[in-house]
């Protein structure tokens, strides 16, 4: 059974002036371990294919038909609330714009450490050591978990988002566009965590 299996999927924009077919009639396989790029020009669907994918498609936004299974189970029929304890547990998304991403009036530390208590049940001197570990492997002093957004450089916000969407060990970890501020050292070992994260 593969980790993650794409069918015919078709999310489709309904506009005042009509439908816009943004996705339509995507299909792909992932297997554990593996990763792969949807590559295209700007407004091709790619976004929206990972947006679909999490469900977090914008209220114009519509999955208009297709089927996503992950682990065997078809994301497209889950329930709100069972999609929520999905994401971040199992499937984690570094969006477009990390880097703008962050609550500027929180501690970049504590917008991590929350996600963590929120979503593993972890106390916060847990979440605490294991956001410590992720600033190290991002290649972020730790000291720095006490800093708020806008004392971190562009590349440093991008390094800490994909920190965040390290840090419940997904199984699936969809970046969209997650490296563009980084360079190609920091590229190559934010693949090899993720494929790593792929074989738990």
């Amino acid at each position: 059974m593969s980790l993650l299996e794409v069918r015919d999927l078709k999310t489709y924009f309904h506009t005042k002036e009509g439908i816009v077919k943004a996705v339509d009639g995507v299909s792909f396989t992932l297997e554990e371990g593996e990763a792969i790029a949807l590559v295209g020009e700007s407004g091709c669907g790619k976004t929206t294919t990972a947006l679909s994918i999490t469900k977090l498609l914008p209220n114009e936004g519509k999955l208009a038909g297709g089927n996503v299974f992950f682990n065997g189970n078809d994301l497209v029929k889950l329930s709100h609330e069972k999609m929520r304890r999905t994401r971040w547990n199992d499937i984690s998304i570094v969006f477009q714009g990390a880097m703008n991403s962050l609550n500027p009036v929180m501690k970049v530390g504590d917008q991590i450490i929350e996600a963590i208590m929120l979503h593993k049940g972890s106390n916060r001197t847990e979440a605490k050591k294991k956001v410590k570990e992720l600033f190290e492997l991002v290649e972020i002093n730790s000291e720095r978990m006490d800093q708020f957004p806008h004392e971190f450089s562009g590349g440093m916000k991008q390094r800490a988002m994909i920190a965040m969407a390290l840090a419940c060990d997904p199984k699936l970890i969809i970046g969209d566009e997650p490296t563009t501020a980084l360079d190609v050292m920091v590229h190559a070992k934010f693949l090899i965590c993720s494929k790593s994260l792929g074989k738990n």
